[in-house]
């Protein structure tokens, strides 16, 4: 069967492909339910019986969860997907430079586009003071979309070895960047050096590890990924079993340090029980709104969603199960009000900046 490619660099096997998809989409939801979960600003029926509160706790300990588990799959798939087929200079070049349209034009596009919605549709809420490196890189507005810069930085090393052609001098440019970055964990980088308002810098080093995991299977076992010949029922049921139990014990012992190995055995839990067998179609075509979600939700729709239904509910006591209802609600109308955009945006702009739009697909 001809492959496929989810990121247009090398053949994937199609039902893989497909899988891959599915579950980006789903983890961009759970970006969406982490960002959307808070539930400061409603007025909490403190006699509402104890099934419901319960159960908007476990809504709540889940969505702030799956936000770690989303963001383990989306660099773990980046670090797999740019690695697959990366065997000589020329395809890490080519691979290169499908990121310059993959991740650098679509962050710079979303941040001019977030900044204009800004300012029309919350210029009371609009951080007056970033200056302009601040609204493009260090603290950019389309929060959610730090994650290309991250990726842009992590594939540093790529990028040095293919333009320097000179082993040693490629070596000692790779191990100045890899000092840089130990030294900086210290704090033995100056300031000007240090990029300290880079808020989202951390997040970048905390995730790299899964980054490099993706990028070692691509290369030493792509088949573990991408043939699954070990799936069963009995490996979905692990799988299962994987994700209840990381909830239970995230729940029980919710120590930040461990939030990472969390995310990364729910991620592999999720792996097993989301088999690759089961996507024969095509991606519908609404998939492609995911990028326009991730660079919308957090700086302007969510925002809007729960300042627009406090206000109408100010002072009203609310159950554990309307509150519920209230946030999976605000889920439907953001990916709806982006797919939207999406539609409208197709027929205003042109090919190209449509593409952009959409992560250069």
């Amino acid at each position: 069967m001809k492959g496929t490619d989810t990121e247009g660099d090398a053949a994937v096997d199609p039902h893989a492909s497909n899988k891959i998809s599915f579950l980006k989409w789903v983890f961009i939801l759970g970006i969406v339910a982490y960002h959307s979960r808070s539930a400061w600003g409603y007025t909490i029926n403190a006699a509402a019986s104890l099934p419901q509160n319960l159960v908007l706790k476990a809504y709540l300990h889940f969505s702030d969860h799956v936000g770690y588990t989303a963001m383990a799959f989306f660099f773990f798939m980046s670090g797999f997907l740019f690695y697959l087929g990366a065997d000589t200079i020329s395809a890490v070049a080519k691979k290169l430079r499908r990121r310059i349209n993959t991740l650098l034009i679509p962050f710079l596009l979303w941040q001019v586009i977030v900044f204009v919605l800004y300012k029309i549709l919350r210029p009371e809420n609009y951080p007056s003071e970033r200056n302009i490196l601040d609204v493009f890189f260090f603290a950019p507005l389309a929060g959610p979309l730090w994650y290309c810069a991250a990726l842009l930085i992590l594939l540093l090393p790529a990028l040095i070895f293919v333009l320097v052609k000179n082993r040693h001098v490629r070596a000692t440019l790779m191990g100045v960047v890899a000092l840089w970055f130990v030294l900086r964990s210290f704090g033995l980088v100056p300031a000007v050096f240090s990029f300290e308002r880079w808020w989202w810098y951390e997040n970048m080093l905390w995730y790299a590890p899964v980054f490099l995991a993706g990028a070692i299977i691509a290369v030493e076992c792509p088949a573990l990924l991408l043939r699954e010949n070990y799936a069963n029922g009995l490996t979905a049921a692990l799988g299962l079993v994987m994700i209840m139990g990381t909830e239970l014990a995230w729940t029980r012992w919710e120590y930040t340090r461990y939030y990472l190995l969390y995310a990364v055995i729910e991620l592999v839990g999720v792996w097993l029980l989301v088999r690759s067998k089961h996507f024969t179609r095509k991606p519908p075509a609404f998939y492609s709104a995911g990028f326009y979600i991730f660079a919308l939700h957090n700086p302007i729709l969510v925002p809007m969603f729960n300042d627009y239904t406090r206000s109408i509910l100010k002072d009203v006591p609310l159950d554990g199960f309307t509150l519920l209802l209230l946030k999976l609600l605000a889920i439907v109308v953001i990916v709806l009000i982006s797919i939207l955009a999406k539609y409208i945006c197709e027929r205003i702009f042109s090919r190209p900046i449509s593409a952009a739009l959409t992560g250069g697909r």
